[in-house]
């Protein structure tokens, strides 16, 4: 991903021997799709930089929206720099650990959700920003699913 500022949708979608991602500082906008029925098992975000960070779903109904789409069972640590989760840019996914370490939450915007379909899925936040959290428009729906980063099982 050298050189690239945009992730467009779908790029590794069906990529079944792709098991790890590395996202660097200089990505501005992933968008839907970014993985989609793949093996992937570790996808890292790089430290650091400047660089808003958008994740954008989609709403157009020919794709399901989420970035995520189509995984289970992972855990993503967003970086510091994620600051805006688009069209339900969660959506899709099942049993996932999302890791927010920023004490601002990301704005939500678009259709205004995280996404409609998070099954079993938990969000783990900064221990002082729970509440924050809890009360952020486009989180405060999934207030149930919020939970201190301290209870964060290892």
């Amino acid at each position: 991903m050298s050189g690239l500022t945009i992730i467009p949708p779908t790029i590794f979608g069906g990529c079944t021997s792709l098991t790890s991602i590395f996202i660097p500082n200089t990505i501005a906008e992933i968008n839907y799709g970014f993985i989609t029925s793949s093996n992937v098992t570790s996808i890292t975000f790089e430290e650091g930089g400047d660089t808003p960070l958008v994740l954008k779903g989609t709403t157009s109904g020919l794709y399901a929206p989420g970035v995520f789409r189509a995984i289970s069972g992972q855990k993503i640590v967003f970086p510091e720099r994620l600051s805006e989760l688009k069209d339900s840019a969660l959506a899709c996914t099942s049993d996932m650990t999302y890791v927010f370490t920023n004490t601002t939450p990301p704005s939500v915007t678009g259709d205004g959700k995280l996404g409609d379909v998070l099954k079993n899925s938990k969000i783990y936040v900064p221990d002082s920003a729970v509440n924050t959290y809890k009360a952020a428009s486009g989180f405060a729906d999934r207030a149930d699913i919020i939970f201190p980063v301290s209870e964060l099982p290892s």
